[in-house]
């Protein structure tokens, strides 16, 4: 809110009037003398006389008053508003006191000095709770604490200081200023019925008035208000507000140019606004290298501040964009670590990097997620962390990470599939113990008869009870994708290949399974004669392993005159394996003569 000076204040403040008010406080004397130089604006010989006195106990609130007086006529209000708080301490008479501390803090308002007119507006209230002034006092304080930028406070000490247009257009400022423009367009209007002209007498209020149409869509008003702000601060955040409407309305260049006039504000706020616009028009411009600049400069020139947030996600974003999704993470954990309204927004933007990475490989998936996903552990992102889950199966301890606090802090079907998949991760990794936890913690929460198993056929198979496992496993009432690996790792020892092999095969055609589950079910196919499905899962282990030289030995066995040497000739590193590579070869040359 503009700031007023001291003495206009004292023009428009109902009920005060020095000749009749102070008559009493100061004797008559030099210091009465004084006082009426003052009156009739002869302030050097005012001064003189002052200087000539030497005032005893009695006389010292009196004496600090009248050289406020003269103070303040000669517009220097840094000494007026000192000498108005020495009176407040010594004088005796109470009305002085509230007088001189009531002027106190009207100087100090009226020079921009918030926090001093703040304290002594409370400790006016707190002295004089029944003055006829503590409304205006309300009023002073409100605007103290919308300088110092405490808003709520402010609107509840502008509900409690009346109804004077002052009041009520700056009630409706602090709402436009907090960004309820809602709230700040009623109690524009409400201040509006009272006294329509004020806004022609303060321009911070023509300030926030404009930047209350601007953004409820009335351009045209709002411009008309703006270009009238020629205030050195508020003019070029008016600057912003009038760019952000060319933006709107198709002139970027018009923009940028009243954006570069608001950089040039020695303002550093106003600054930082005018970078993160600036980025703005170059990024709908398509010039995504230009807008990152921007925002790199706040980041490297205004750290730890609102804008400072805003750019470290938005330049996060473009990173992600452009590719470069481990530079975007590293940017976003500086976010998250701290305790923002930005936080959700950069947890939201970490978990749409990790779930548009989905399909491009473990190995990278993992990278991403040592990077910045492990700030997503959190119940309220379990759909996603499921799913992340199972893109980083197989990638050791950052799929053992999640998976094992999904057992931990999921609820219902999510944490018994964890407990389930943590097990088979124990079995791979030989933890017995882990495996028996595992199946502890389902038995407790009431686990199904299928998950049960399911885990009993770890638990045997890491105490090597291989049969067992098997023989358990074959007694699910249905086979899921994630049963393929411990029905290839047992299936060697079961008694019914036939029927091991058929759940085998239902569990592959459920899963994405590995090269060695699909090795386990081909080869099971092999022996039991079906040589075309084999061929086939033999193909689809070389296409996940190309270096799998046992796979490839069996599909050129298969294929044999028809491609089989293809696969043969890969043989390498087995020494074994390629003699009987070779002899293959061989014969597959005499077959043909």
């Amino acid at each position: 809110m503009a700031r007023i000076s001291a003495f206009l204040l004292l023009l428009i403040l109902p009920g005060v009037s020095f000749a009749g008010t102070v008559a009493g406080f100061v004797p008559a004397g030099p210091l009465s003398n004084a006082l009426a130089l003052v009156e009739a604006n002869r302030i050097p010989d005012a001064m003189k006389t002052l200087a000539a006195i030497r005032p005893d106990m009695p006389t010292l609130g009196p004496y600090h008053y009248v050289y406020g007086r003269a103070f303040a006529s000669a517009r220097n209000p840094h000494e007026a508003a000192s000498s108005y708080r020495r009176a407040s301490i010594y004088a005796s008479d109470a009305g002085l006191k509230e007088q001189s501390l009531f002027l106190a803090a009207e100087t100090e308002l009226g020079m921009g000095y918030n926090y001093e007119a703040k304290t002594s507006c409370l400790v006016f209230l707190k002295r004089f709770p029944d003055s006829a002034r503590v409304r205006r006092v309300r009023y002073m304080l409100a605007m103290s604490l919308f300088g110092t930028g405490r808003l709520p406070e402010a609107l509840r000490q502008f509900e409690q200081a009346g109804n004077a247009p002052e009041v009520l257009y700056g009630k409706a400022d602090t709402f436009q200023k907090m960004g309820k423009t809602r709230e700040a367009s009623q109690a524009y209007a409400t201040a509006a019925a009272v006294d329509g002209r004020y806004p022609d007498y303060s321009e911070e209020t023509r300030y926030w008035l404009g930047e209350n149409l601007r953004l409820s869509g009335d351009a045209v008003h709002a411009r008309e208000l703006l270009l009238t702000i020629k205030g050195e601060g508020l003019r070029d955040l008016a600057a912003i507000g009038l760019g952000e409407m060319d933006a709107a309305e198709s002139h970027p260049d018009e923009a940028v140019r009243r954006f570069l006039e608001a950089l040039g504000s020695k303002d550093k706020k106003v600054r930082r606004l005018a970078l993160l616009r600036l980025a703005d028009v170059e990024g709908a411009r398509g010039n995504t290298a230009g807008a990152a600049a921007r925002l790199g400069e706040i980041v490297l020139t205004y750290p730890f501040t609102r804008e400072y947030d805003d750019a470290l996600l938005r330049l996060a974003r473009l990173k992600a964009k452009g590719g470069d999704e481990i530079g975007a993470l590293s940017l976003l954990r500086k976010l998250v670590l701290r305790s923002l309204p930005l936080r959700k927004d950069a947890l939201d933007t970490i978990e749409s990097i990790l779930l548009s990475a989905r399909g491009t490989g473990g190995a990278r998936f993992a990278a991403l997620w040592n990077a910045g996903g492990r700030w997503l552990m959190d119940a309220s992102r379990q759909a996603s962390l499921v799913t992340i889950a199972g893109e980083l199966e197989g990638t050791g301890a950052p799929y053992f990470e999640l998976v094992r606090w999904l057992s931990r802090y999921g609820s219902g079907a999510v944490r018994i599939g964890s407990l389930v998949a943590l097990s088979r991760h124990c079995v791979e990794t030989g933890d017995v113990a882990g495996v028996r936890n595992c199946l502890k913690s389902l038995k407790e929460m009431g686990g199904s008869g299928d998950e049960i198993l399911r885990v009993e056929a770890a638990l045997k198979f890491a105490q090597s009870d291989y049969r067992g496992a098997a023989e358990t496993l074959l007694s699910l009432r249905n086979v899921e994708g994630k049963d393929a690996f411990l029905l290839g790792e047992t299936l060697p020892y079961v008694r019914d290949p036939r029927k091991a092999t058929a759940a085998l095969e239902r569990a592959v055609s459920r899963s994405d399974a590995g090269p060695r589950e699909l090795s386990r079910l081909a080869d099971a196919l092999f022996d039991a004669g079906r040589k075309n499905d084999a061929a086939r899962y033999y193909r689809g282990v070389i296409v996940k392993d190309p270096a799998n030289e046992w796979a490839c030995y069996r599909l050129g066995l298969l294929l044999g005159k028809n491609g089989g040497d293809e696969f043969l000739k890969k043989i390498r590193t087995d020494s074994t394996l390629a003699r009987m590579a070779r002899a293959a070869m061989r014969e597959m040359t005499l077959d043909a003569h």
